[in-house]
């Protein structure tokens, strides 16, 4: 396991090393943020058309919004753009972390990137839902689907372009 400073300056070149490395080797990385006095334990996994997100915490606090929101930064700049988040670890989650990721998961949207959500416990699924997020967000029960599901946007993405070149 690697550690990371998240506060330091050159951190976001070494993430971006990171991720760039793992898109062209097709392998799995674990790695562990430092922020303050808090550690954050993560499995990054690039697949051909995305890169699979899995949280290795039971809990995610308020205190890693930061730390999650550089990740998914990284990875949007990153080629695979396209995101699959795997909070099966994960049992609680702060109400700052639901607003974060459901915000993110919007600007994947907008800049036409794929982020899906899966493996959801219904405890976790619950905050979202509490908070008026859960039936706005792109989520599967199962890793499986959640390929199937970036693969059917990708296409839908392509008719669309495809559909808008012709109608110009």
């Amino acid at each position: 396991m690697k550690d990371h400073k998240v506060g330091q300056p050159n951190v976001k070149n070494k993430l971006t090393f990171l991720l760039n490395d793992l898109s062209q080797k097709k392998i799995s990385l674990f790695f562990r943020f430092k922020y303050c006095c808090y550690n954050m334990n993560v499995k990054l996994s690039t697949k051909e058309k995305f890169v699979v997100l899995e949280v290795l915490e039971a809990n995610l606090s308020a205190i890693m919004s930061e730390p999650l929101s550089k990740i998914f930064q990284q990875i949007m700049g990153g080629i695979p753009p396209h995101l699959v988040l795997d909070l099966g670890i994960v049992k609680q989650i702060d109400e700052e972390i639901a607003f974060s990721v459901a915000s993110w998961q919007s600007r994947f949207y907008e800049r036409q990137y794929s982020f899906v959500i899966c493996s959801m416990r219904e405890e976790v699924a619950q905050v979202f839902r509490s908070l008026d997020l859960f039936d706005n967000m792109n989520t599967t029960p199962t890793l499986s689907e959640a390929w199937d599901m970036v693969q059917m946007e990708e296409i839908e993405r392509e008719l669309l372009n495809d559909f808008n070149d012709n109608e110009a």
